[in-house]
């Protein structure tokens, strides 16, 4: 007898599909639009332009330099004097019953310092050692401020003079002019007595050469 022989095995089972591997086409897939979408405008959005802005450029701004700084005790009386109109001018200013007073002009090199309590012996200009002689009485201003001018006499053509104060007695000061007898009078012994200034003589100056001058007084009221 012949024999014939062969091994059977098995065949090995497919494998099982792996629970943890990724599925084509997910269970809880992210949406392709959300469903509350974002609006384009947003309801309540900032303004461009805020309602209430910085101005560019300040309603009321500093002034870089003041004109005139603001006092409580600002001058409220005045008197201003004719324009010089001599070629030379000798003068002097004194005011009584003013609690301030100042004078100016339009020649930058002639201005005026105060100083108190006039009588004889006062210089009667900065740049000169000339002192007032014969101030007997308030015709001469005795007592009151005298408004020392710069000058001498070197003072230009058509200058004009500004008087200033500040009533004691909230009412009047008496304003005095002092200029010399000769030519070198601004016209001011013509001018003002027309404006109702009143003369009085016996004024003068020392050391030599000695001089007169006249002094000419106008209450002012306000």
């Amino acid at each position: 007898m012949r024999s014939y022989c062969k091994t059977l095995s098995v065949a090995p089972s497919p494998p099982s599909p792996d629970t943890r591997s990724p599925t084509l086409s997910p269970t809880l897939g992210p949406t392709v639009a959300p469903s509350p979408v974002p609006t384009l405008s947003p309801t309540e959005r900032p303004t461009l332009t805020p309602t209430k802005r910085p101005t560019l450029t300040p309603t009321k701004s500093p002034t870089q330099v003041p004109t005139k700084a603001p006092s409580p005790d600002a001058f409220n009386l005045s008197y201003t004097f004719p324009k010089v109109t001599t070629s030379q001018f000798v003068h002097g200013l004194c005011v009584l019953g003013a609690s301030e007073a100042q004078a100016t002009s339009d020649d930058p090199q002639l201005t005026y310092t105060n100083i108190p309590n006039f009588g004889d012996d006062v210089q009667l200009w900065a740049n000169r050692g000339y002192k007032a002689l014969g101030i007997n009485n308030e015709d001469y201003c005795k007592g009151g401020t005298y408004l020392q001018p710069s000058l001498h006499k070197s003072v230009d053509v058509n200058t004009e003079i500004v008087f200033e104060a500040k009533p004691s007695n909230g009412q009047s000061v008496t304003l005095c002019a002092f200029v010399v007898t000769d030519w070198r009078d601004g016209q001011w012994d013509v001018e003002l007595p027309a404006d109702g200034f009143t003369l009085a003589t016996g004024m003068t100056w020392y050391p030599a050469p000695l001089g007169a001058m006249r002094s000419y007084c106008k209450t002012l009221l306000l």
